[in-house]
């Protein structure tokens, strides 16, 4: 079995090579933490393809931010676990040559598939906060003019408890499992 970096590395040059017909150089090698970026662009588009240097690793790949499921969100290959890189890198070489567009900025359908799926995400959060009576706490970390952490409690008690140690100048606000801000 090969590392990850090794049959990542050898998937890229093995399904990437149309690339260079869109304007796209080879790929940079950047490590960042327990990251490993393979980075190309062109003039509109970066395409990101990283992995973690762990032996289960799944492998991520981003075009200007956003993440190949959503340009074929259906698509059963990118949602097998645990992966084999090869075959999921093959894949995505075989989605971009299918949207070609893409690889010119066009990225409208990725955008919307984005915010369908972040928006199920929200829902189905919603429904378990709602079904377990999840109630939040937001509170303020660095100053006093944001929200800039939380914890959730199912357990009123202990969320007072956790109040009672928040710093007394600090701001916080409570809100029931529906996100409505309460006042205990």
């Amino acid at each position: 079995m090969k590392n990850p970096y090794t049959a990542t590395k050898q998937a890229l040059g093995q399904y990437f090579r149309f690339l260079e017909a869109a304007g796209f150089p080879g790929f940079e090698e950047e490590q960042r933490a327990y990251e490993y970026h393979f980075l190309t662009r062109n003039v509109d588009v970066c395409i990101d393809i990283y992995i973690e240097l762990i032996s289960t690793t799944p492998v991520w790949v981003s075009i200007n931010g956003y993440f190949i499921e959503d340009l074929e969100p259906d698509n059963e290959v990118l949602h097998r676990n645990p992966i084999i890189i090869a075959d999921y890198l093959q894949e995505v070489s075989a989605i971009l040559q299918r949207h070609p567009a893409v690889l010119k900025g066009e990225l409208d359908s990725m955008i919307k598939n984005e915010a369908l799926r972040l928006r199920e995400r929200e829902n189905k959060a919603a429904a378990a906060r709602i079904e377990k009576g999840i109630y939040t706490v937001e509170y303020s970390v660095f100053s006093n003019d944001d929200y800039h952490a939380y914890e959730e409690f199912d357990d009123l008690d202990k969320m007072r408890q956790f109040i009672s140690g928040l710093q007394p100048d600090g701001i916080y606000r409570v809100l029931n499992p529906y996100m409505e801000e309460i006042s205990l």
